[in-house]
């Protein structure tokens, strides 16, 4: 049973939330992914990274940032257009962790955003954005 994909079909239909559908199947793609490396071409998984990218504004900051550490630590397909869009959210503390997860994957696919981010508001981040420059 796709789990993960009866979650995010919920989620997607109104029948739950948007937040409580991508809790949830964060979660389980934890559980999953900590498992099996090869879950990670599952249809409930490619189904989670679809929808979390589709709808990562919407979320709150908690699963925004369960997003972009899931994503990066797994490397989940979807991850690149999750931290991009972590790397503009209004939230600092989004920004910051996309900003972390860059160090390790590298900066060539986000030096525009690095280069917004050298005057953003909050200092820290200033700072690591430019020292990942």
């Amino acid at each position: 049973i796709n789990i993960v994909g009866c979650v995010i079909d919920a989620a997607e239909t109104g029948k739950i939330s948007l937040q409580t559908g991508a809790r949830f199947a964060l979660g389980l793609a934890v559980e999953y992914l900590q498992t099996d490396e090869y879950l990670k071409m599952d249809q409930g998984i490619m189904q989670m990274g679809r929808f979390v990218k589709e709808n990562y504004h919407f979320l709150d900051v908690e699963s925004k940032l369960a997003a972009v550490e899931i994503f990066g630590k797994f490397r989940l397909p979807e991850f690149l257009a999750v931290l991009r869009a972590a790397l503009q959210d209004n939230e600092a503390i989004a920004r910051s962790t996309a900003l972390e997860m860059v160090q390790h994957t590298g900066t060539d696919q986000f030096e525009d955003l690095l280069a917004q981010l050298q005057s953003d508001e909050d200092e820290n981040i200033r700072k690591l954005a430019v020292a990942l420059s």
